[in-house]
């Protein structure tokens, strides 16, 4: 990494967390780093991406309740809100 800071931006589904550490990760301070990192994540309620405990939502929902005999597929805005705490994580 070439800058001498680690920016991560995390979006959670009310507001925007922008946590910077002064720390560029190397082989002598993994874990002053890695507790840096950890509290943003659990701060933000986002660990579960990392431990596989928040698993990804279906991406369609069929409504079966409408009065004709067609299902409506619908878009799952659970999943909506998954994959965008998801890609944020990564960036």
């Amino acid at each position: 990494m070439a800058s001498s800071s680690l920016s991560t931006n995390v979006f959670s589904s009310i507001s925007t967390f922008t946590f910077t550490t002064p720390i560029k990760l190397d082989r002598s301070n993994y874990t002053i780093w890695k507790s840096h990192i950890l509290s943003a994540i659990r701060a933000n309620d986002l660990e579960g991406f990392l431990d596989g405990s928040r698993t990804c939502q279906n991406q369609l929902l069929t409504d079966k309740s409408m009065s004709i005999n067609v299902a409506v597929i619908l878009e799952n805005p659970a999943y909506t809100t998954w994959k965008r705490q998801d890609q944020m994580i990564l960036s």
